[in-house]
């Protein structure tokens, strides 16, 4: 093959930079880059037994803000509205199938459900704020 047709051929595979209308230096300078964040370790889930059925609880840190602001808009003044609120999204994915097995789910089972998978992963009691840092 020719040199001519061999450059041809590396730069058409080459994809092309696209054209700026602004330099870097009229950009702003961003200080933090919320889209690049990764997962710094992976949390194994916490799962548990109910109906002969293995059920496998959402990870805190995997939660989406909006989803947790939404069921805080259940009375939570009360120990009841706290736990329905929690529990969608304690459950996660499995929350259908856990409600779909016919078996007794009576608040404090619930309670201590979402009790349970709190100190499993270390989050602060419902109604508590979280522990501020050592100095």
């Amino acid at each position: 093959m020719a040199p001519a047709a061999r450059n041809a051929r590396k730069t058409a595979s080459r994809p092309q930079a696209a054209s700026r209308t602004t330099s870097d230096r009229d950009r702003p300078k961003v200080a933090f880059n919320f889209d690049a964040i990764e997962r710094e370790t992976i949390v194994e889930p916490m799962r548990f037994m109910h109906g002969g059925q293995l059920i496998t609880c959402a990870v805190p840190q995997e939660l989406d803000f909006r989803d947790l602001l939404a069921a805080a808009d259940v009375d939570t003044t009360t120990d009841q509205g706290q736990v329905f609120a929690m529990l969608r999204q304690v459950l996660g994915e499995d929350y259908q199938r856990f409600c779909d097995i016919d078996e007794p789910k009576p608040l404090y089972r619930l309670r201590s459900l979402i009790d349970q998978w709190r100190e499993y992963h270390g989050l602060p009691a419902l109604g508590e704020a979280a522990a501020s840092p050592a100095s």
